[in-house]
């Protein structure tokens, strides 16, 4: 008699991922630079949700030290822009050339004594991090700020800003074939196994030793795996009237930044700024319009010598 072949097949890994954001991509990385076997689950495409909607910055503790003390927060991402300037110049296993946009971003204090005094601290809590930026409309400063009425200080920070879906590509090029896609979510049975459906192709059942939760918000509906979420609204501004390139949190009397601005580029190859920071943080309690109003409000009372009339505002 032949033995009997089970219905699915199947695969042994010792690790399966689930989530295909930045945190996934990444481990899947290193495990298998280490000879790992290793398996990446996503059921969209990667990057979905956090990841492509992040502002690509690579945070080295300057946002979390706004209170006037390191935070544990900035502890542990202070070593992360060297990392990750590794990996940008190809020093690194992990090779990301192509997807630097700016070796630095800003922080910038208005003329408010609050904002000066919260950046001032800062500074002072992380020197050779924090290189203040001096005289008015000097080259050293984005070109945004190149204008007489500008009266803030400007520090240049050692964080570096990616372009999200070159990062992204970089990851899924090299890592092709330990990349599945599952169609639903993807829950371990009993035993651990994850039996993988696609409408196309017959169910594929992996066992792996060890299972990886890193599908952020898609870990919701496991309470064993439930992740920190950050829920935000954020703004996007693109038009004529945008006064160039800008990469800086705009900092207040708050231990969140006032404004977090990154700049990127459309389809067309036009400037597209994204803005966070509380903005985007309050802006969770407003609807879309509410959300432009504000978002035009801070941008009128930060950068009041630009035509915000010859913009337009769209929120996501």
């Amino acid at each position: 008699m032949k033995p009997v072949k089970p219905l699915n097949p199947v695969v042994r890994v010792d690790v399966a991922i689930i989530g295909g954001g930045i945190a996934g991509l990444w481990l899947l990385a290193r495990l298998r630079q280490r000879g790992y076997s290793a398996l990446l689950i996503e059921s969209e495409r990667l990057g979905t949700g956090q990841t492509i909607c992040s502002q690509g910055i690579i945070h080295g503790g300057a946002k979390y030290s706004l209170r006037g003390q390191i935070s544990e927060s900035a502890k542990v991402v202070a070593d992360m822009p060297a990392l990750w300037r590794r990996c940008l110049h190809g020093e690194d296993d992990i090779d990301l050339r192509g997807a630097l946009l700016v070796e630095h971003q800003y922080l910038l204090a208005t003329r408010s004594p609050t904002s000066w005094l919260t950046a001032f601290f800062a500074s002072r809590l992380m020197p050779g991090r924090m290189e203040r930026v001096g005289g008015v409309g000097v080259d050293g400063y984005p070109p945004a700020l190149r204008h007489a009425a500008f009266r803030g200080a400007v520090y240049r920070l050692d964080e570096p800003v990616v372009d999200v879906a070159t990062v992204l590509a970089a990851f899924a090029d090299r890592h092709r074939e330990a990349i599945v896609l599952n169609h639903g979510p993807a829950v371990p049975a009993g035993d651990g196994a994850i039996t993988l459906r696609h409408p196309e192709r017959p169910a594929l059942v992996i066992r792996p030793a060890c299972t990886v939760f890193a599908a952020g918000a898609g870990n919701a509906a496991l309470p064993w795996a439930a992740m920190q979420l950050r829920p935000l609204h954020m703004v996007l501004v693109r038009g004529l009237g945008l006064p160039g390139p800008l990469f800086a949190h705009f900092v207040g009397a708050s231990d969140v930044p006032r404004l977090t601005v990154t700049t990127h580029c459309d389809a067309s190859g036009h400037l597209v700024w994204y803005l966070g920071g509380k903005l985007a943080e309050d802006g969770v309690k407003r609807d879309r319009h509410d959300q432009i109003r504000a978002a035009r409000r801070e941008l009128a009372t930060l950068l009041p010598w630009v035509n915000w009339s010859r913009t337009q505002f769209a929120t996501f």
